[in-house]
């Protein structure tokens, strides 16, 4: 994250404002910058947090991860 970002903590999870990343990218000899919109939501009832984050270059989307964390049982 190149200059850092602000996190938004709320009752459901938590929400980083849009921020910069850079990508490499194999055949480009600089890497891109991208903005990312990054939120975690807290589902309770089944112990999990979903991490979506949407990245765009210059406005166009490019694309969206989900991820799903749960906590380790042992």
């Amino acid at each position: 994250m190149p200059g850092g970002t602000e996190v938004q903590l709320h009752a459901e999870g938590f929400v980083f404002l849009p921020h910069r990343m850079l990508v490499l990218i194999p055949f480009l000899p600089v890497p891109l910058q991208i903005l990312a919109h990054d939120t975690c939501r807290w589902d309770a009832a089944r112990e999990e947090l979903q991490d979506t984050i949407d990245v765009s270059l210059i406005g166009l989307p490019l694309g969206r991860q989900v991820m799903t964390l749960r906590p380790e049982t042992r």
